[in-house]
């Protein structure tokens, strides 16, 4: 297979539902300072700013599929105690907590696939996330 070089660096809108981001830009921008030409000074700093994006996104990433696995697995011990008869009102309210926690980041998941998929006539809140990883490994074969 033929190596066409490094993959293009691509924002992803996922990205954006994170409520620290805005700040988490800024700082970045402004942390970085660089000598020489305006011209020479915003491309060192675009450059920085893509690498320290990339660097959170994977670390965001892997944190997420570990948060993403660990609700999971809490709410199947909450089920667990309430096909037993065991759980509390706390729990309860423990796992609707969870349960929106996870749907956020099955969210964010789906947000992800979608831009990757360049399928755009859905509209939100579909959660066919399998049918958009389906169109972008299909699309990456075609590429």
């Amino acid at each position: 297979m033929e190596s066409w070089g490094p993959a293009p660096f691509r924002f992803e809108l996922a990205w954006l539902e994170d409520s620290f981001m805005e700040g988490r830009l800024a700082s970045w921008w402004t942390d970085c300072v660089f000598e020489g030409p305006a011209d020479v000074i915003i491309g060192k700093k675009l450059r920085f700013l893509k690498s320290k994006l990339k660097e959170w996104a994977k670390e965001k990433k892997e944190l997420d599929h570990g948060r993403k696995r660990i609700l999971e697995d809490r709410m199947l011990e909450l089920n667990a105690l309430e096909e037993c008869g065991l759980a509390s009102d706390e729990d309860y309210e423990d796992r609707g907590r969870l349960s929106q926690e996870h749907k956020g980041l099955l969210l964010l998941e789906e947000i992800s696939w979608r831009k990757k998929s360049r399928v755009k006539w859905l509209s939100e809140g579909d959660k066919n996330t399998a049918y958009f990883h389906a169109m972008a490994s299909a699309r990456r074969r075609r590429n």
